[in-house]
């Protein structure tokens, strides 16, 4: 990726996403998805069509991991599968102006982690609230992620964590970062759990009736 395309994927983001995404946020990403504007990469067409502003998108779609095992066994010819879309999941993240380096960015990383990514995917775009430190190291650790009763979100934190340091963000942000919390985060959970990091180096569930007040 040239100097040029680089500064017009900032200028972009910014001007989309710029609400929700930090400047930080934005340098890390334009690293990520430094690969995916090769010139060899399935994703890089659609990538400059969302940078100059075209209505209408190349898709890129890859087959779900159940399609995946239904095609090992017999099946039907006519059969519909199911597929991840590049412009779907894009619209996803942002209806108005679909984000397609992010999706670019979460389909990449399911070529790579397909049974992680599958349980991200579907719940990249909901609202969170983390640990600014969680999003942007690049050795997170959450200590505590916690379904809160009130704003009825999820607040990823460190032990230590203050007020100033959690921001909002979106899914996907957390849940790359620490990928062994994404099949936690998937459950369903009542409001008022909790999810801590033990001694022990795993993560355990706490029911809201055993939660501290």
């Amino acid at each position: 990726m040239n100097i040029n395309e680089k500064n017009k994927i900032v200028d972009t983001m910014k001007l989309y996403y710029g609400n929700l995404y930090s400047e930080e946020s934005i340098e890390m990403l334009l690293r990520d998805i430094d690969s995916l504007m090769d010139s060899e990469s399935k994703y890089r067409k659609s990538i400059k069509e969302w940078m100059n502003g075209k209505s209408e998108i190349t898709d890129v779609t890859l087959e779900t991991l159940e399609t995946l095992e239904l095609k090992k066994g017999s099946y039907d010819e006519e059969q519909e599968f199911e597929e991840w879309s590049l412009c779907a999941i894009a619209k996803t993240l942002d209806e108005r102006h679909p984000n397609i380096p992010v999706a670019a960015l979460l389909l990449s990383l399911y070529e790579e982690y397909p049974v992680t990514l599958s349980e991200i995917i579907p719940i990249a775009s909901i609202p969170c609230y983390a640990d600014e430190r969680i999003v942007l190291s690049d050795n997170p650790v959450c200590d505590i992620a916690s379904l809160d009763q009130e704003a009825e979100e999820w607040f990823f934190l460190m032990t230590d964590t203050e007020s100033a340091q959690v921001h909002e963000y979106q899914m996907w942000q957390v849940l790359t970062q620490v990928a062994s919390l994404a099949p936690i985060i998937c459950m369903n959970h009542e409001l008022g759990t909790c999810v801590e990091m033990w001694e022990d180096g795993c993560y355990h569930i706490i029911p809201p009736e055993f939660v501290e007040g």
